[in-house]
């Protein structure tokens, strides 16, 4: 019997198609979900675990379908996180999707604050080390990784008196140990098309800009606000920013105070707007460099 001999555009062809039919056998986007029930306060956002202790679970989780994903084939992607509190038992869904920018986003983790003591601030405090610059530098010192890519997926607040929580979930790559599939990764460019975020009310556009611009790169000068549709466009461009944010107070001189605090906690704090009020708020929007 003979030799099969086949071209190299013949080789291509049947390397496309078995990358085709690994991707096909992952039905996207999916999602992983789970509960744990909390015996006080602070375990009730260890989303993964407190004091050494395994609660949730969840980054170990997440991650592990992640790399599954990975491995038959397909960048990974998670792309939005609920949480629902009922008493002391938290539920969590995480979506997953095929990434959109070539990136192998394989990596899943959060920070937060609970207990009710300044939950908002310490969530995100570089003196707690809550802060992205430190979970980046943890993850690259764990992995022995170097440039990974972290970005908020999700900023959860649950109000619940004594048990309050502020829970901070990100997203980040691994391109040492997980480099993209199937090619290069896709690289940010300009673009002339301005992109809009929208926010139900002022509290939400806060939410959705510092989620969805994280790690973007930014035209300052064409960043608008419009509080009265609760709008904020800006074109991509010339300058890397950590995220976009919103600091308002219904008192002028408090949101001052705030805003003193937040600078001396992040030095590549620029403000590019302020008004107000507006829905009984003085407001700030912010970048961080």
């Amino acid at each position: 019997m003979g030799k099969l001999i086949l071209t190299e555009e013949e080789k291509n062809d049947i390397r496309k198609m078995y990358e085709l039919i690994k991707e096909q056998g992952i039905t996207l986007p999916t999602t992983v979900t789970d509960s744990y029930t909390a015996s006080n306060c602070d375990e009730l956002h260890a989303f993964q675990g407190t004091g050494g202790k395994v609660i949730g679970n969840m980054n170990v989780t997440v991650g592990n379908k992640l790399q599954e994903i990975y491995n038959s084939g397909v960048s990974p992607k998670v792309t939005n996180v609920k949480v629902n509190v009922q008493g002391m038992t938290v539920t969590w869904t995480v979506t997953i999707d095929k990434s959109n920018d070539g990136k192998a986003w394989v990596g899943f983790t959060s920070r937060g604050a609970g207990c009710n003591q300044d939950v908002k601030n310490r969530a995100e405090s570089a003196a707690s080390g809550n802060d992205m610059q430190t979970a980046k530098s943890k993850i690259e010192s764990t992995y022995g990784e170097q440039a990974i890519e972290i970005e908020m997926v999700n900023d959860y607040l649950y109000n619940g008196g004594d048990n309050s929580f502020r829970q901070v979930f990100y997203r980040y790559t691994k391109p040492k140990n997980n480099p993209p599939v199937g090619g290069k990764q896709q690289t940010q460019t300009t673009n002339s098309k301005p992109i809009t975020i929208v926010g139900t009310d002022i509290s939400d556009l806060r939410t959705k800009l510092k989620s969805e611009t994280v790690g973007k790169s930014i035209k300052k000068g064409s960043i608008k606000v419009d509080m009265a549709s609760k709008t904020v466009t800006y074109l991509l461009g010339e300058t890397k920013i950590q995220n976009m944010s919103l600091v308002f107070d219904p008192n002028q001189d408090t949101l001052n105070t705030r805003m003193q605090s937040i600078k001396d906690k992040n030095s590549t704090l620029e403000v590019i707007d302020s008004g107000g009020p507006d829905e009984g708020v003085y407001w700030n929007l912010i970048i961080i460099k």
